[in-house]
């Protein structure tokens, strides 16, 4: 249960069967379009399976379809009933158009900030003709990057929380306020690091991080801020507590399995489409969706300097026992 509950499990191994399982995840396993720009090679996938060019881009989504499927039909035969309560998640299939017919999963940390915003837009675009079927469009990312992403975001990239000014706020469009990240982000990770002791009976209850954690220890928050306000947090510890927060059933939506968020295997996907090249198929998929024209679609979230690192960067010094 553990192996299939960790995140390395789920993201990452070299058996064939279990890489299989969910490799549509993988992002530099998916099929790409002919002579679009290509992801680095992922030193922690086997050389083999990172992915063919393909000319046809309707031939693109049936290959990425079709590994899906292959994916969830191993998942029935080899994967037990995942017991995670995902307290925080909303309804992950948002509409697209204002008939309701075009959905996307809003999978954070996967561009949903924009798919957000390009939502917005395309709900107030007109269509040729209203679609007599329902399509569901599924935006994924390589989890590696995906992890980074969440890291260097709620995480600051190892800087010490106190950072978290309005000065940073801004510089990276965050809105989350300082006290929420504490509750959401850096006193769990406290808690899962055992800087702070875990209170008797804490996870019992299968509700919202944020609020839990946070009304748990109202009683100390005054005297752990005053302590920990200086605290950072490495990639390591991060990886851990993802690790952490799995185990007790309070997987962040940052962070949480793309294929749980989703509901990869319930639902069903017409279009699955990578975040490394998005602005190239995107505007496929808007043609195929009958809209009379084509907004720009573009990334919306903002990053410092020095978090254009690759993921590779991130995972180099990091034990095989986490990435198993």
């Amino acid at each position: 249960d553990y192996m299939e509950r960790s995140l390395a499990q789920m993201y990452y191994t070299n058996e064939d069967a279990a890489y299989n399982l969910m490799v549509f995840q993988n992002s530099t396993e998916l099929p790409t379009f002919n002579k679009m720009p290509q992801p680095r090679a992922d030193p922690f996938l086997p050389p083999e399976s990172q992915g063919d060019n393909v000319a046809d881009p309707e031939e693109l989504f049936s290959q990425r379809r079709r590994l899906l499927k292959k994916g969830c039909d191993e998942m029935q035969k080899t994967r037990r009933n995942n017991h995670w309560v995902y307290v925080e998640m909303h309804p992950p299939l948002k509409a697209l158009d204002r008939y309701k017919k075009y959905f996307y999963c809003r999978n954070q940390k996967v561009g949903s900030t924009s798919w957000k915003a390009y939502a917005k837009v395309l709900k107030k675009s007109d269509v040729y003709s209203e679609s007599e079927y329902r399509v569901n469009v599924l935006p994924v990312r390589h989890p590696f990057d995906r992890l980074k992403s969440a890291y260097t975001d709620k995480f600051l990239n190892g800087l010490p929380i106190s950072n978290y000014n309005e000065a940073y706020k801004n510089s990276t469009a965050s809105t989350e306020s300082w006290m929420t990240r504490w509750d959401a982000y850096w006193l769990p990770v406290l808690i899962s690091s055992g800087q702070v002791k875990e209170k008797n009976k804490l996870f019992k209850e299968k509700i919202s991080v944020r609020r839990f954690i946070g009304k748990k220890y109202e009683d100390q928050n005054k005297n752990l801020i005053k302590k920990f306000s200086k605290a950072s947090f490495s990639f390591l510890e991060f990886l851990n507590h993802v690790i952490w927060s799995y185990e007790h059933d309070l997987a962040d939506r940052h962070w949480a399995a793309q294929y749980d968020v989703c509901k990869v295997c319930s639902n069903d996907y017409k279009y699955i489409i990578k975040l490394e090249t998005s602005d190239e198929e995107i505007p496929y998929v808007i043609k195929q969706l009958n809209y009379t024209t084509v907004p720009s679609y573009g990334h919306k979230h903002k990053t410092t300097k020095k978090d254009k690192y690759s993921y590779q960067e991130y995972f180099t010094a990091i034990p095989n026992t986490i990435k198993k």
